[in-house]
């Protein structure tokens, strides 16, 4: 009985220990802009994580990608803050690890998007992630040009 019991134990310890394909990378930091002004119930900050490997694709491209719930190739994954956004704004977002390719570059961006119009966008979106780069950043938002 003691040796069935031992073997149950190791075995439970060994499944415990052995990497799971569900594996999370965690980013986060805090969204923040120099305007003194905080979005109120018709805003939404969007957080999300692009392969920058390829082609830059404009902000446009990118909402339009953030309404689908379904993320593709290039974004990899998103979050979403809805309401009262002050500044700075924390976040955290979740990255499933066999999505990422480590010889690839990831930017993390973010906008703010008030009453359907962009706001506000990552001014230099970082590099993250991979290659050694932080899984902590802080974003700083600038407002979308008119025109």
């Amino acid at each position: 009985m003691r040796l069935l019991l031992a073997t149950l134990a190791f075995l439970s310890l060994a499944a415990c220990s052995s990497p799971s394909p569900y594996q999370n990378a965690d980013l986060s930091g805090q969204v923040s802009w120099s305007e003194r002004v905080s979005y109120g119930p018709g805003a939404t900050l969007y957080v999300y994580l692009v392969d920058a490997s390829g082609p830059e694709s404009a902000l446009a491209v990118d909402l339009q990608k953030l309404d689908n719930p379904a993320p593709g190739e290039e974004l990899l994954a998103a979050t979403t803050i809805e309401g009262l956004i002050p500044s700075p704004t924390d976040f955290s977002l979740a990255v499933p690890l066999d999505q990422i390719d480590q010889g690839h570059d990831y930017r993390l961006k973010a906008a703010i998007v008030d009453h359907g119009r962009p706001a506000m966008v990552t001014a230099n979106p970082p590099l993250v992630l991979t290659k050694g780069r932080p899984t902590q950043v802080d974003l700083v938002l600038a407002p979308v040009p008119l025109g």
